[in-house]
């Protein structure tokens, strides 16, 4: 909804004065103290990059200490489709490079079979997370899950 008072002054000034107001108005608004909001913004994209950049480092770290097993892996996550979904669960139970790996290792890599599950479920038309309920069979994260963690 349009200010009227606005409108008409819109119509009343000429070219100049309306570009000095604007420019007063920018001026003003680059002077002014940053909200709360927007230093919590600014603090939030700063995590998030250096979260980026852990997980990034934190990859490159598994994947140069398991190289053909993680790249394998990979492949195999890559090209996932929810049909296949078991194929994980059957290659992590026969990895023993996962199995037997530190628990920074563990969590790292069931965060990339999570999210590429997530991914295929979304492709699958499906709610991107669905844990079941008690007594359905259990779905192929949590397996991956407690293979991995035992829980």
């Amino acid at each position: 909804m349009n200010n009227p008072f606005e409108a008409h002054a819109g119509r009343v000034m000429n070219e100049p004065q309306r570009r000095r107001a604007e420019k007063a108005e920018r001026q003003a608004a680059k002077n002014r103290p940053p909200t709360a909001l927007e230093v919590k913004q600014a603090e939030d994209a700063i995590l998030a990059k250096l979260y980026r950049d852990y997980r990034r480092a934190l990859k490159a770290e598994i994947a140069a200490a398991n190289d053909p097993h993680f790249k394998k892996l990979e492949s195999l996550l890559r090209n996932l489709s929810w049909s296949d979904a078991d194929a994980i669960v059957d290659h992590v139970f026969t990895s023993g490079w996962l199995t037997h790996a530190d628990d920074d290792t563990k969590t790292a890599t069931l965060g990339y079979i999570d999210a590429s599950f997530c991914r295929a479920r979304t492709r699958h038309g499906l709610a991107p997370i669905d844990d079941g309920l008690p007594g359905e069979p259990l779905q192929p994260f949590v397996k991956v899950r407690f293979l991995l963690f035992g829980y």
